[in-house]
């Protein structure tokens, strides 16, 4: 949070447990940051939507993830929380389907947000807060990408052969805002299931 006086601003790190209580507070003394100045608050300051951005490097842990934000009840001010990779992929690699099975989140053009490795995520970091995520290629799945690419037949599920095995596999896509869609991608081979 930022909180005003006649002097300034302060910033300071708020830390929230699950149920949105407060744990520990401590002041930031970094680099100046106005809040108003991020092109999530820019983005949803206007609008009454939610809003999700694309991946970045943030602006004080450097760690890449999505900012979700919503203007407030009022307009004169912008709620929002970052949500990193790292997290978002700790929560997959809990999911984890069979010993074989492989399963990733990903942006609506396919690069991955989410894998049970969180390293493999961001491909390389550039410079700017720009952050370049993986491709299903680049993290050797291939059996996702065939997933991704074959047409769902029962229910959505895809049954299919790979490497002389039968497997199944499923892709769902989710809609967070009206324009932000993620999809997830999950294979497994039939005899673990």
């Amino acid at each position: 949070s930022v909180e005003r006086d006649g002097s300034g601003g302060q910033s300071t790190y708020r830390f929230l447990d699950a149920n949105l209580h407060l744990v520990a507070e401590r002041p930031y003394d970094g680099a100046p940051y106005d809040p108003r100045k991020r092109p999530w608050y820019r983005e949803a300051r206007p609008t009454d939507k939610l809003i999700v951005t694309a991946p970045y490097a943030f602006f004080m842990q450097h760690e890449p993830g999505a900012t979700v934000a919503l203007r407030a009840p009022g307009g004169r001010s912008v709620v929002a929380g970052d949500v990193t990779l790292a997290d978002l992929s700790q929560i997959l690699a809990r999911q984890r389907l069979t010993p074989s099975g492989e399963l990733a989140l990903l942006t609506g053009d396919g690069k991955v947000l989410a894998y049970r490795d969180p390293a493999k995520v961001v491909h390389e970091s550039a410079a700017g807060g720009t952050v370049e995520l993986a491709t299903l290629d680049s993290l050797g799945l291939p059996v996702l990408a065939r997933v991704l690419a074959q047409r769902a037949q029962n229910n959505g599920l895809l049954d299919f052969e790979w490497n002389g095995a039968a497997w199944k596999g499923a892709r769902r896509s989710l809609r967070l805002t009206d324009e932000a869609t993620v999809q997830l991608v999950m294979a497994a081979p039939e005899a673990e299931l």
